[in-house]
């Protein structure tokens, strides 16, 4: 697996503290090689990083933050049957000045409509 590669399936999983995450993805530009195939952030990664933010595992700057990497990001694309919805909801993570604070009810609530509940 390629250092870029590595590097944006840690992101997409949040396998790692957000200051090594940022770290290892300022290291690659923008935009990726031609020939690179984006990886893709799918409603179960969002649902588990979800869940950990749920059990107090992960704070809401962190979360601001995770999603602050991935927003615009060319290297990474939404699962294609959520990508409107992914999309959304990174962008409001990132936002937070804009769409309003990450708490719990905010997140239950796209837990409930990333799975149709």
């Amino acid at each position: 697996m390629n250092k870029r590669l590595e590097a944006l399936n840690c992101l997409t999983k949040f396998s790692k503290p957000i200051s090594i995450l940022n770290n290892l993805i300022t290291k690659f530009p923008w935009d990726p090689e031609p020939d690179f195939n984006p990886i893709v952030l799918s409603k179960s990664d969002l649902a588990s990083i979800f869940n950990r933010f749920l059990n107090k595992e992960l704070s809401s700057l962190e979360l601001e933050d995770w999603a602050d990497l991935i927003e615009c990001r060319e290297d990474i694309e939404y699962e294609k049957t959520e990508n409107d919805l992914i999309k959304e909801i990174i962008i409001h993570l990132a936002n937070p000045s804009l769409f309003g604070s990450i708490n719990k009810e905010k997140i239950k609530d796209w837990l409930k409509v990333l799975f149709n509940e």
